[in-house]
């Protein structure tokens, strides 16, 4: 009995797949219904071999976004800082700046009291900084900041920007080469000079504004002349002209604030090919053209042109 039900079972299942395969497509059933994979198989693998490539681009794509905007987040907060370094130096308030070291600051000397004359050319005198080499904590660096200051007799302007951040990613510690320029007039000259270098700052991110944990001198040096070297002859030559914003430059939010700065630059060309060089002046408002007259003086030919 027990080999009857089993004879039977049997020749349900043949025809049962019978019936399957003959309701598969011709290429299906080549093979006994497994070939169109067999012989199809290349589209298994393109297909396995497409989402491996989907999903890496998409982990790549992840990745460089996430970097991307910590490289953006870090580089404001190290600018924010630097701008709030560069007011306080400006007004000599030597408090602020105190706020912006870290207790644990350990660096160098900058050079900023210690310059060595290395070269003077038409009466324009040029200093290298020079570092001392010497390790100072936090006060000694506020003192050294403090006797560069009051050096000064006036200061016009002083700024710090980001040269560029060579450490940021996946850390608190950021690490940027720094550009630094002051434009005033050191005691004892009697004209304005000028101070530029290149400082290297490591920051503790992990506050706001961040707070400087170390700092050196890369290079710098200071430009100054014992005499004014340039006069401005633009009124007696012919080249009177105030450059001007474009009204709504400054009556409109702007997405980006560089723009509100368009106007500048000037173009020096021989338009009438006359062997001399003209003025283009573009403008906020309305550009202008002087044509060079050979004789150290320019008209303005805006309207012929």
């Amino acid at each position: 009995m027990a080999k009857t039900r089993k004879a039977a079972y049997e020749a349900r299942t043949v025809d049962t797949s019978r019936t399957v395969e003959k309701a598969l497509p011709a290429e299906v059933r080549v093979a006994g219904g497994g070939g169109f994979f067999r012989r199809h198989r290349w589209l298994v693998w393109l297909g396995a071999a497409v989402m491996v490539v989907v999903v890496l681009a998409w982990g790549t794509v992840t990745y460089v976004d996430r970097v991307g905007w910590e490289f953006f987040y870090k580089g404001q907060d190290a600018v924010a800082t630097l701008n709030t370094m560069a007011r306080a130096l400006r007004a000599q308030d030597l408090a602020s700046l105190e706020g912006l070291y870290a207790p644990d600051f350990q660096g160098r000397s900058l050079g900023l009291t210690n310059m060595r004359l290395t070269d003077t050319r038409d009466d324009v005198r040029i200093y290298a900084l020079q570092s001392q080499g010497t390790m100072l904590q936090r006060q000694a660096a506020l003192a050294e900041w403090q006797a560069y200051m009051t050096g000064f007799a006036s200061i016009e302007e002083v700024q710090l920007h980001v040269h560029k951040l060579e450490k940021w990613w996946g850390t608190n510690e950021v690490v940027a080469s720094v550009r630094y320029e002051l434009i005033g007039v050191p005691k004892g000259e009697s004209q304005a000079g000028i101070d530029r270098a290149y400082f290297r700052m490591h920051f503790d991110a992990s506050q706001k504004p961040f707070k400087i944990r170390q700092a050196e001198l890369i290079e710098g040096d200071r430009v100054i002349s014992a005499r004014q070297l340039f006069v401005d002859v633009a009124a007696e030559a012919g080249v009177d002209f105030l450059n001007q914003y474009y009204p709504a430059f400054l009556n409109q939010p702007l997405q980006f604030g560089m723009i509100r700065y368009g106007p500048a630059g000037i173009t020096a060309v021989d338009y009438d090919n006359d062997g001399y060089y003209d003025l283009f002046i573009p403008d906020g408002v309305a550009s202008r053209l002087f044509r060079n007259k050979g004789d150290g003086t320019f008209e303005d030919v805006t309207a012929q042109a």
